[in-house]
Formats: C-alpha cells, sequence, structure tokens
C-alpha cells in the first residue's frame, strides 16, 4: 500500500479535505461578482459575470467528484507489477484543474470586461493629481485590485497547460513503469497563484472599509463647520446675531415711529426695536446735569473717551457729538459719566 496506506484515510484526508478547501474557494470565488454588482449597472455585463461564475463553480464541484469517483488503487503492485492506480486518479484531478482554471479564465475576463469602463474613469480622473504613484491608485481604487488579481490567475494558464499535456504523454508513454509524475512545483504555483487572489480579497475589503472611515470623517468635518455663523481667522471667529423686542418710555411724547438702536457686547450683536420720538435738541449742559430715561432693558458699550466720577447717565445726540464738551476724548476730569447716545433714524 501507498500513501495514505488505506481508503479511509484517502477519503478521510483526501477526499473531505479538498472538499471543505474547494467549497471554501467557491465561497471566496462570488467576491468579484458581488464587486462588480457593486460598481457595474449595466444588466448584460452581469448577466456574463453570473453565467461565467457559475461555470467556475460547478468546475470546483467535479473537481471534488474525483475523488470519490476515480479509480484510486493504493496497491503499489500487482502481482509483481507496479500499479498505476494513483497515477490514474492523478491525471483526471489535474484534467479537473485545467477545466477550473479555463473557467476562472472566461470569470477573470468577463470581470475585467465590466470593470473596466469604471476603471479607467477613476484612472482618468486620478491622472489630474500628478503626485498619484501606482501604489497610491492601487490602494484608492478597488477595480484596479481586483482586474490585478485577475490579470495574475491568467499568467498562470500556460504553465498549466503545459504541465497537463506533459502528464498525459507520460501517462500513456510506455516508459512510465507506475512512476507518478512530480507535481509538487506545478502544485506549489498553483496554490502560490490561490493565495494571492484570495488575500487580495482581505486586502481590498480593509482597504475600502479604510477609504469609508476617511469619507465619513471628513463629511462629518463639513457638517460641523457648516454649522458655525461665521468662520474667520479674526480674534471674534463666531458672531451671534439676535433680533429682540424692545420697549422704552422716556418723559417725552410718544408716537409709532420706530428705529432702531443696537450694542455690541464682547462677540454678541443685539439688535432692539426702539419706539419713540426723537426730543428736541437733548444735550447734558454741564457734568452734574442729568437727563432721565426709563429704559426697562438696555445694553450699550462705555464710549472710551466718556470717563467720569459719577454714575449718570448722560443723553447726547450723535449728530453735535463733536460739539459737545462734554463727549469726547478728553479726560480733563475725572468723573466716570456713561452717555448714552442715541441716533435717530
Amino acid at each position: 500500500m501507498v500513501w495514505p496506506y488505506s481508503m479511509k484515510n484517502w477519503y478521510i484526508s483526501q477526499a473531505l479535505a479538498h472538499v471543505v478547501w474547494l467549497s471554501g474557494e467557491i465561497v471566496g470565488d462570488w467576491y468579484p461578482l458581488l464587486r462588480t454588482l457593486a460598481v457595474t449597472k449595466n444588466d448584460m455585463k452581469n448577466k456574463i459575470v453570473y453565467t461565467t461564475c457559475i461555470f467556475y463553480n460547478i468546475a470546483k464541484i467535479y473537481g471534488m467528484s474525483t475523488y470519490f469517483t476515480s479509480s484510486v488503487d493504493l496497491r503499489a503492485n500487482i502481482h509483481g507489477t507496479p500499479n498505476h492506480g494513483l497515477g490514474k486518479f492523478n491525471l483526471y484531478w489535474w484534467i479537473s484543474i485545467f477545466i477550473m482554471q479555463m473557467t476562472s479564465c472566461l470569470y477573470d475576463i468577463s470581470v475585467i470586461y465590466a470593470l473596466k469602463t469604471g476603471l479607467f474613469n477613476k484612472l482618468k480622473e486620478y491622472g489630474h493629481f500628478t503626485k498619484q504613484t501606482f501604489m497610491d491608485k492601487f490602494k484608492s481604487i478597488s477595480e484596479l485590485r481586483i482586474i490585478c488579481s485577475m490579470t495574475i490567475s491568467l499568467l498562470f494558464l500556460p504553465f498549466l497547460i503545459y504541465f497537463i499535456v506533459h502528464l498525459i504523454q507520460r501517462y500513456h508513454a510506455n516508459t512510465m513503469n507506475g512512476q507518478l509524475v512530480i507535481d509538487g512545483q506545478i502544485e506549489q504555483f498553483r496554490q502560490t497563484v490561490l493565495s494571492f487572489n484570495y488575500t487580495m480579497m482581505y486586502i481590498d475589503q480593509i482597504l475600502l472599509k479604510t477609504f469609508s472611515d476617511k469619507k465619513n470623517q471628513t463629511s462629518s468635518v463639513n457638517a460641523n463647520g457648516n454649522t458655525n455663523n461665521f468662520n474667520n481667522n479674526s480674534d471674534h471667529s463666531n458672531i451671534t446675531l439676535n433680533i429682540k423686542p424692545f420697549n422704552t418710555t422716556t418723559n417725552h411724547s410718544m408716537d409709532n415711529n420706530h428705529k432702531r438702536n443696537y450694542s455690541q457686547n464682547s462677540s454678541e450683536i443685539t439688535f432692539y426695536d426702539v419706539s419713540q420720538n426723537p426730543p428736541p435738541q437733548a444735550l447734558a449742559s454741564s457734568p452734574t446735569e442729568t437727563i432721565t430715561s426709563t429704559l426697562n432693558t438696555f445694553y450699550i458699550n462705555k464710549r472710551p473717551g466718556n470717563i467720569y466720577n459719577d454714575s449718570n447717565y448722560y443723553l447726547n445726540d450723535l449728530g453735535n457729538v463733536n460739539d459737545n464738551p462734554y463727549n469726547n476724548n478728553n479726560k480733563r476730569d475725572s468723573n466716570n459719566n456713561y452717555f448714552i447716545n442715541m441716533p435717530y433714524l
């Protein structure tokens, strides 16, 4: 008996193991299809990709069956004659591999055909950026990664065809004498190609997730920036404008004339609606004379030059501010008065 020394071991270590192995490959083979459907909206192209993917899966199911349907004889020799049992299985297995690779080739070509329009458009878009290297494009464009993976699979096909032809010739040669064709190197090459393709799927998912997270962060920053009322480089980058009703009563007669007065407090500008008649020339003739005005609510900044000792408020008309000896920037009196300057519109 040759390895694995019993049919029970054969079915467990070879047949069942390859069923699990190829089933996992079938699941992975649907990833290019799903990515194509996500990118391409052309129904005809999608149907072609669907069809080739199904044929590819059927070819792998056939590969599983060779472990159960092929005549496997583990005896090293029969009546002193070398046994070709595993040689025949080896031939059937590699024929199934050839069928898998041909259907894989059709599948890869259909995916490339479906994605090429979107890929070329994105390459043209990225071509406007002179600093974009191939690796930058490879990390940013999912279609480019998939097509690179498909291209690697296509490059493996000539080597496989050569090996299959050589295997058939050796099998039918009279000089075979029961010797198996050594397939370790070509099998290792095939596994390398498969590993590259399935590893690229994980890389593609990671890069897609990274790109999506960066895009969401950028959108979040832009959304937060748009909520600011003002955004500039000055000391007061945010200014809030509020419109509030403002009612006043004075010792002068009132009518329906309206005017607007305002004050700025730090970075907040508050507008008030003031309803009153402009009084006759209301000027304080001396620092000790007070013109009273009863206001419910009023905020106003202190003028730089109005610095006096007492806490009286003096009502001055802005039109005569330059003529008023008490409303200027001179600090000749050690008083601390505040002037209420009320322009009338």
